[in-house]
Parts: structure tokens; sequence; C-alpha cells
């Protein structure tokens, strides 16, 4: 046949050379790794021109014919690629019919299911000891290679030509075939038949939880086995996904130690494994020296192989690992503190709020708990931090207005109440252009980072735990962080079914508590407190009602209290006292407040700050002296002092 037939019968063979994915009529991108996940995505065919039959993945980009992807996926030239696809399928271009015969008799073959090679395998490693000098060239003993089942070939069919060649099994119905002649050309040095699976996958899950080093090639990982180490093989730098897909569903508690080869393509392989890795214990080894690979260095140095080795396992032994772990953890800014922008307490907590944390805020009814937690999470939002706000007790609608008047008041001394706002019919011209600066300061500065009761109003815990989800999974895709989450309030969450109170509570404060953990974000609960706390009147770390769970689990307890409550020694008294902190403070338009850290798991470090708090305004300040009060706005309010 022709050469341009041969393109044609390449193209229309593409399946020839790919993996089928999940969905039907699609592929396992080996560029991306793109449908070997579970939602069976992959790559889709185009066949609107029958003559050049195109292929598309939608999570990389790639877009073309199978050469194409073929170039791209081995890092071959086009002309290569066009050679190795002809050899691979048992193409000749000369015009002749039996030409033409073999690509029939080869559809043929590629037609059935999967060859089962067990019985080959068996033959050819029955001929091992031929492909002794190969291998003792190659610093392999047959000790090694009878371990793994490889075999010799001496009259393997490589498209036209015939090699001797060294069998490799990759899975039962799959391996690579590699040339012995050492000065063969390099589109002549291996082939590969059936869905390649990645060699030696098993050695991950050993039981001694031994580090195990990712290679190349198989002859690398059978020569890091030889030096005494673990290794499995990618067996392309193109299957960096197939080796992330095969770890999402078979996880392992071994650390990788990636070990690719010691050239620029390894190295870019490197990187984009380190990527598709994110989360698992991996470290990027050089063990090489100045050789390029594996093999090389086997033969090239075998004790300083082997030293290298044994130095890379013994710091990632399984407790070293850990170690090692925690030092790359936290030599970034995964633990870097998110700023609440109220400073007095953000010098408390060393910096704001940790994540992986539950924080819990307890006060009595009426006290301004939700105005405090919108406070800090809309300046939070403010700062990049997006941000899930579940209220259970109020619309949407009534939350945005309370967060108005707040804002008006801060940037323009307004004085419009959450009704005002909320009454748009009754406004004043003046009025009027407030609200409109005001939102139009909210769109710009806090509304592309928080949303408030997504997917509807819903008190049911488990729908809420399925927004938080998906949420958090739809950040991890994007490569973002996963969102800040409010619940306002813990106790009005409903349960399934008979689900009391309680139950549901110890529920949801053990979902929230793994939800920062694994998104490693942070959840803040607002709780009732008991009536036993509310008659006695000062807050305490047992103030929470149903308080067992909320005791144990929060990693940090707020407690907000009136000033004067909290400085009365008479409990008899304490409702007395409350009641003339209320009277004076509807009378000055401002209360004073004092917010208690109870419990701080991971600081240690109790105490409290003193607030004013302005009712009508739903704003909370850092208490000064008369007239600095409002002058400290501008420093201490995240979203002050940026004048439209």
């Amino acid at each position: 046949m022709t050469r341009e037939q041969a393109r044609q019968t390449i193209r229309q063979r593409y399946a020839d050379f790919l993996t089928p994915a999940k969905e039907k009529g699609t592929y396992i991108c080996p560029l991306c790794g793109n449908g070997t996940g579970t939602d069976g995505d992959g790559m889709a065919i185009n066949r609107k021109d029958p003559e050049r039959v195109h292929l598309k993945c939608f999570k990389c980009g790639f877009y073309g014919d199978i050469i194409d992807l073929l170039k791209q996926s081995r890092g071959l030239g086009d002309a290569e690629a066009f050679a190795a696809a002809r050899e691979e399928l048992g193409l000749t271009v000369d015009g002749t019919e039996e030409a033409g015969l073999v690509v029939r008799q080869a559809a043929q073959i590629t037609e059935e299911p999967e060859t089962d090679f067990t019985s080959y395998f068996q033959q050819m490693n029955a001929n091992l000891d031929g492909a002794g000098e190969y291998l003792s060239s190659r610093g392999i003993s047959l000790e090694t290679a009878r371990r793994f089942m490889l075999g010799y070939d001496m009259r393997y069919k490589a498209g036209g030509d015939t090699w001797r060649a060294l069998i490799i099994p990759t899975s039962r119905t799959s391996f690579v075939a590699r040339n012995t002649d050492r000065n063969a050309e390099k589109n002549a040095r291996y082939r590969k038949t059936g869905k390649i699976s990645l060699f030696n996958l098993k050695a991950l899950q050993n039981a001694e939880k031994r580090p195990v080093f990712i290679t190349e090639g198989e002859l690398d990982a059978l020569s890091i086995i030889e030096a005494g180490g673990l290794a499995c093989a990618l067996g392309s730098t193109a299957n960096a996904g197939k080796l992330a897909a095969y770890l999402k569903d078979n996880p392992t508690e071994s650390t990788l130690l990636l070990a690719l080869d010691n050239d620029e393509a390894g190295r870019k392989a490197t990187a984009d494994l380190e990527e598709k890795l994110a989360g698992q214990h991996f470290a990027t080894v050089d063990i090489y020296g100045d050789s390029k690979d594996a093999n090389e260095e086997l033969t090239r140095d075998p004790e300083g192989l082997r030293a290298a080795i044994r130095a890379e396992e013994a710091k990632h032994k399984p407790g070293a690992a850990m170690i090692l772990s925690f030092l790359q953890t936290i030599s970034g800014r995964q633990y870097e503190p998110a700023e609440t922008g109220l400073a007095p307490l953000d010098s408390l907590l060393c910096g704001g709020f940790l994540r992986q944390s539950l924080i819990m805020l307890g006060a009595a009814p009426g006290m301004g708990k939700s105005f405090f937690a919108q406070q800090l999470f809309e300046g939070m939002a403010q700062k990049g931090h997006n941000v899930l706000y579940f209220n259970l007790e109020m619309s949407r609608e009534q939350m945005l207005a309370r967060s108005f008047a707040r804002i008006a008041r801060v940037r323009e001394n307004a004085t419009m109440a959450a009704i005002d706002i909320l009454q748009g019919y009754k406004w004043t011209q003046a009025q009027r252009e407030t609200v409109e600066r005001t939102a139009a300061a909210y769109i710009s500065e806090i509304a592309p980072h928080i949303a408030y009761n997504p997917g509807g109003s819903t008190a049911d815990l488990d729908e809420i735990l399925s927004q938080m989800n998906a949420a958090a999974e739809r950040a991890k895709e994007a490569g973002i962080e996963a969102p800040l989450v409010v619940i306002d309030y813990l106790h009005l969450l409903r349960g399934s079914g008979r689900e009391d109170v309680q139950t549901t509570v110890k529920r949801a404060v053990d979902a929230f508590k793994g939800y920062a953990m694994r998104y490693n974000s942070i959840v803040f609960c607002i709780l009732a407190f008991n009536r036993e706390s509310n008659k006695g009147g000062k807050v305490t770390q047992e103030s929470g009602r149903d308080s067992s769970a909320i005791e144990y689990s929060g990693d940090l307890m707020l407690g907000l209290n009136f000033a004067a409550v909290e400085e009365n020694t008479d409990s008899e008294l304490a409702e007395k006292v409350r009641e003339a902190a209320q009277t004076e403070g509807d009378k000055l338009g401002q209360t004073a407040y004092k917010l208690k850290v109870l419990k701080n798991r991971l600081q240690g470090i109790r105490g409290s700050i003193d607030l004013s708090f302005y009712g009508k305004y739903g704003l909370f300040l850092p208490k000064v002296d008369g007239p600095s009060q409002m002058r400290i706005v501008d420093a201490d309010l995240p979203f002050a002092g940026k004048r439209l």
C-alpha cells in the first residue's frame, strides 16, 4: 500500500493503540489519564471526516489523529510515530496485494477479545537462559528475571522484522518485547502488546510498607529490585495518570519515591507526576548520580546504586516518612492562620483561625451571635476565602439586609437599620444612593466569595453536608481551597427519621470536624447555651446545650456575653445585671461585650477581648474610649476605608 493508504489505515485503527474508558465509545487519554476516573469521561472520537478520524480530550485539550497522539505520548517525531504505528499494526508500504493481506489479517486479530498470554509467557520463560548474556550486560540476574516471569523469544515478529527479544510481562494480557540487539535502531528497540499495565504494581501493597521507587522503564524497575529496593514502572512518561488512577482506587501506605529518568523528559514527567499525586506520600529522589536512569547506574556503579537506595529507604521508612511528610507540610503555608479581620481576636489567637478546625461560638439568645459571625466571615470573604454560610432561621434577603446596614454604617456613617434596608419603597433619594453604593461595594469586594444558604434554605443535616462536600470537591478539581463553612446555628439542624436532637448534634459535629480535616478547611458553628448557663450568667466550656460532643470535638470554643455579667460576682443577680446592661446599651446605642476563648486545643491560649456592639447596625468593634471609637474603624474592619 502507499504511504497515504497506510496513514489512513492507522487513523481508522486508533482503537488498537488506546484503552477503552468506562463510558462506551471513549478512550483513556495517554497524555493526562482522562477516563480513568469513576465518571467515565475520556477521549471522544470525531468521525465527521472519514478520511481523518480525530480524537479530542476535554481535560488536557489534545485534538488530532492517532499519529499526532503517538507523537506527543511517546516523544517521537512525525516520521518516527508513523513508522512505529505502521510496524505495530504490521503494515508494509510497498503497494502489493500481500501488504493488503497483512492489514486484513491484523484487523481480524484486533477484533478478538484480549489475549491471555500466560501459556506464551511460560514457554518463553523456559528459554530465559538464552537471554542470560543480554541480562548480564544490563546488570540483571537470571534469578531476578525469573521472579517476574521474564522470557526470551528468539523469533519475535515485529512487523516485517524478526527479533531476539526479552519478553517482560506487565499483566496476564500484556507484555513488552525488548530487542536484545543493543545496536538496533531507536524505533526498533521495543514493542508493546495488549493494553499495557504498569509494571509490578503489587509492590505498592507490600506488607512491610517499604518505600517504593517509581521509574519510567521496566528495566529500570528491575535494576532497583536487583539492587535491593522495591520498584514499579510507568512504562512511559505519559502514564502518570494511570498511576494516579490506580492509587485512587488502591491506596498505599508506602511512600512513593519518584526516580524517573535523569533528563529533560524525565524532569517534565516528574513535575506532572507530582501534580497528579497530590495527597499521596511521595518524594522526588536523586539516586542515579551522573547516569541517565537506574539501569545505566546499575551497570556503571552497582554499589553506589545500592547505597543510594538504602539511604533513601532509611529516610522514608514508615516512621521517618511520617515525620518527613509532616516537615514537608508545615514548611508551606497550609497552616497559616486565616485572619478574622478583628484585630484583638487575631492577636489573641496568634494570627486568626487555624485550618482543620471546628470552631464553636456560644451565647445566650439575642446576643448577636449571627451578627458577629456575618461580620467575621464577610471580612474573610473579602480577603479571598470562599465561604458557605448556612443560616437556618433567616432568608438570604434578611441576612443581606443586616450586612448592608453594618457596611453602610462603617463606610458612610449611615443610620439605616436592616428593616430600613428591606423597605426600599420608603427610601429617600439619599438612602437609595447609600444602598446602591453599598451594593456596588458588596458586589465588588465580598459577593464573589460568599454564598448564603446555597441550594435554598434548609435545616436538613444531610442536605447541608451534601452541599458542603460537593462544593469542596468542585474546589479541589479547580485547584483552589475548599470553602470555609458557617452553621447558624447547630441546634436547629434536623436529622433523619426519628433521630433526637442530641444524636443529630453529635452526628453533625463529627461530620463537620471530618470536613475540616479532609478538606483542610474551617467549620464555624453557632450554638445555643443551656438553661443553667443562662441562669448563672457567665459562659464556660460546659455552657453548650447537649454539650458532651461539642466540648470534646470543638478545637476552638468562643463565648459571647455582656461585660457586666462576666464581671458580676453574684450569680443570683445575673438576670438583673443582664437587663441593666441591655437597658444601658439601648440608651447609648452600644453595649459592652466580652468575647471569651473558652478552649483552644492547639494553642493552649485562653483569654478575652472587650468589644462594643452597635445593635441597630449589627456592628462589633474593639472597645476603646468614647471619641476614639469610630476612628479605629478603618484599622479594624477589613471592608472599611474603601470609599467608592
